[in-house]
């Protein structure tokens, strides 16, 4: 191989290898935002679950009996990347939010119950009562 087709070469493999920076780091920046957006979309449930049982004296048993008190994407069940489930339990409730399959850099699950505490895992696990609670 001649000098100008090692350097054209060397080129082309540099700018593949920045490339593949930027799009990972990308990719860590759209996880990173799909996560923040799962959180805040947790505490809007949670606010929402307070009032409804300062209203009805119960927690609500689903989504869609929050439809008043929350914004109506969030009442579908989907939100940013992530599927969210409300059900109720004795005395209290419990909120899931799960990656999309079609949404596979986030890796993080999370779970939140009446006492307000957001819980994380990370990979197979799904999030419950026992996982780590985030800040």
């Amino acid at each position: 191989m001649n000098a100008p087709k090692k350097v054209a070469v060397a080129v082309a493999v540099g700018l593949l290898s920045i490339l593949a920076t930027v799009a990972c780091n990308a990719d860590k920046k759209l996880a990173a935002a799909q996560e923040t957006a799962a959180i805040l979309r947790i505490k809007t449930i949670q606010q929402a679950e307070t009032q409804y049982y300062a209203q009805f004296g119960k927690y609500a048993a689903s989504l869609s009996q929050l439809q008043d008190l929350i914004p109506a994407d969030l009442a579908s069940g989907k939100s940013n990347g992530y599927a969210l489930s409300l059900t109720s339990r004795p005395n209290g409730f419990a909120v899931t939010a799960a990656p999309e399959p079609a949404n596979p850099s986030s890796g993080r699950t999370f779970y939140s119950d009446e006492t307000l505490a957001i819980r994380a895992e990370s990979g197979a696990k799904a999030a419950d009562a026992t996982s780590p609670e985030i800040n």
